[in-house]
C-alpha cells in the first residue's frame, strides 16, 4: 500500500508520531512524507513540493492510495477536498467540517445545534473593536478572549481579575491588528470562565456511515514554564491516560458531547472524515467543551501513538474509504512526552543550532522531530518546538522518571535549550 503523511504547512511532532507508528506496524509500507523533517527520513520518502497543485500531481503519479493530513492550515485550504476531487482517499475533513477548528464562531454553532455543553459567549466582529474593548472593562472576572481563527494554540487570553484588563486591551489591540498570525480577521470572542481543569479526548470520526471511535484520554501543557505560568504555546509536553478523565466521565462525554457533535455534523450536511478533538474542562464528574479541532492534537498524539497495538493504519484506511471499523486497542502502559523548544519559543526562535546526541538515544526513550532539519549530515533545529522526548511505562510515575532521567543525562542538547521539568505531575493529585 502507498500512503503518504502531509505536513505541507508543518511537518512536525504529530506526522513523525503517526510515520513511526504506521511503520512500526507495517514494515513493508510504501511511506512518502511531505515534506519529511530532520528524523523521518528513515521512515519514509521525502517528497520536496513547491504548491498544492504540484503535490496532488505528484501523488498521482505515484499512485498514493491513501493520504492522513496534518496541520490545521492543511485542513484551512481545503486539501482533503482537493484530493478526495481526484480520486486519493483521505483522512482528514473537508474545508467546511474543518471549520469547527479554524472559525470558533461555527464551532460553537454546531455545538448549539447539538446542544452540547460549552461556555457561553459573546463574537464582536473586526469592526466592533470599540465595543469590544468597551466589554472588556466592564464585563466582570473571570472571562476568556478568544481569537476567531487559527493562532497555533496562542490566540487565547485568560483575564482572572481586574489587574489583568489592561493586558487584555494589549491582545486584542494586537489581534485586531493582525498579531497572532491574522487570527482575529473574523473577530473575536468573550467567552464566560469555564472552572476544573483542562484534557483532550479524540474521536476518529465518519459521518456517512456514523462510526465514533475514542481513543485515550490525554493532558497537554500549554504554557511554557512549570507551573502553568508564563505564555501560551503550541504544547509543552502531555501524557496518557489523564486520571481526571473518569470511566463515568467517559460514558458522559460519549453521550453529552462526541454523538450529539456528530448528529449536529450530519444535520447540518456537513461530510466530515477525520479526527474530533474534544478540548475538555473537566470539574468534578461535569465537563463541557473549551474547543472543537479538526485534526489530532500535537504534543497529544506522541503519546498515544506508541500505546496503539491495532493497526492504526487499516482502521484510518477503513475510515477514509467508508467501510465498517473496529475499536482501538490499547496497550495497559502510560506515556510521557517532554517538548524540547528553542531559546525565545513561542515569541521567536533561533533556528540552525546543532543537536547533539540523536545517535545516542536509548531503546526505551523515543525522540519525534518536531522543528528540525538536516542539513550536510547535521540535524540543526528550524522551530520554536523542536524534539518531543517520549517514554513508556508502567504507570505514568515511572513514565516520567524515565524521561527525565534521560534529560538529566544531557546527552541530548543544544544550545539554549529549554522544557520543562513538571510536565505529567498534574496527574498526582488524581491518582490515590
Amino acid at each position: 500500500m502507498k500512503v503518504a503523511i502531509c505536513g505541507k504547512n508543518g511537518f512536525g511532532g504529530r506526522e513523525h508520531s503517526l510515520a513511526y507508528l504506521f511503520k512500526r506496524q507495517n514494515p513493508d509500507l510504501q511511506l512518502y512524507l511531505y515534506p519529511g523533517n530532520g528524523g523521518t527520513e528513515k521512515l519514509g520518502e521525502h517528497r520536496a513540493v513547491n504548491s498544492i497543485d504540484e503535490m496532488i500531481k505528484d501523488m498521482l503519479e505515484l499512485e498514493i492510495e491513501l493520504v492522513i493530513l496534518g496541520p490545521e492550515a492543511d485542513l484551512e485550504e481545503g486539501l482533503a477536498d482537493l484530493l478526495r476531487k481526484k480520486g486519493i482517499a483521505c483522512f482528514g475533513p473537508g474545508k467546511e467540517g474543518a471549520r469547527l477548528e479554524t472559525n470558533k464562531l461555527f464551532a460553537k454553532k454546531v455545538m448549539e445545534v447539538g446542544n452540547v455543553p460549552t461556555a457561553q459567549y459573546q463574537y464582536f466582529s473586526a469592526l466592533e473593536l470599540d465595543a469590544l474593548l468597551q466589554d472588556i472593562q466592564t464585563r466582570p472576572t473571570p472571562y476568556v478572549i478568544k481569537a476567531n481563527g487559527l493562532a497555533a494554540g496562542k490566540g487565547v487570553f485568560v483575564v482572572n481579575d481586574a489587574s489583568k484588563k489592561d493586558l487584555a486591551i494589549q491582545f486584542v489591540k494586537e489581534l485586531i491588528s493582525g498579531g497572532y498570525g491574522g487570527s482575529a480577521k473574523t473577530g473575536v470572542l468573550i467567552e464566560n470562565f469555564l472552572p476544573g481543569e483542562e484534557a483532550s479526548l479524540f474521536y476518529l470520526v465518519n459521518t456517512h456511515t456514523s462510526e465514533l471511535i475514542p481513543m485515550r484520554p490525554s493532558q497537554d501543557h500549554k504554557r511554557l514554564m512549570d507551573g502553568d505560568k508564563g505564555p501560551n504555546t503550541g504544547g509543552m509536553g502531555a501524557y496518557s491516560d489523564a486520571p481526571l478523565v473518569t470511566d463515568i466521565l467517559l460514558d458522559k462525554i460519549h453521550q453529552q458531547i462526541a454523538e450529539p457533535t456528530m448528529h449536529a455534523l450530519q444535520a447540518l450536511g456537513i461530510d466530515y472524515v477525520g479526527v474530533l478533538y474534544f478540548g475538555l474542562m473537566i470539574d468534578a464528574e461535569n465537563c463541557a467543551v473549551v474547543e472543537i479541532n479538526a485534526r489530532f492534537g500535537d504534543p497529544e498524539i506522541e503519546v498515544l501513538a506508541p500505546r496503539i497495538q491495532s493497526n492504526f493504519l487499516e482502521l484510518l484506511n477503513c475510515l477514509a474509504n467508508n467501510q465498517k471499523c473496529t475499536q482501538i486497542e490499547w496497550t495497559e502502559e502510560a506515556c510521557v512526552s517532554v517538548v524540547l523548544a528553542s531559546e525565545g519559543y513561542p515569541i521567536s526562535s533561533k533556528k540552525g543550532i546543532p543537536i547533539y546526541g540523536l545517535n545516542s538515544i536509548p531503546e526505551d526513550i523515543l525522540i519525534f522531530h518536531a522543528g528540525t532539519r538536516k542539513e550536510k549530515g547535521q540535524i540543526l533545529t528550524n522551530g520554536g518546538r523542536v524534539l518531543n522526548v517520549v517514554s513508556l511505562g508502567k504507570d505514568i510515575s515511572s513514565a516520567r522518571k524515565r524521561v527525565y532521567d534521560f534529560l538529566s543525562e544531557g546527552t541530548l542538547r543544544f544550545e539554549n535549550m529549554q522544557y520543562r521539568k513538571d510536565i505529567a505531575s498534574k496527574a498526582d493529585r488524581w491518582i490515590s
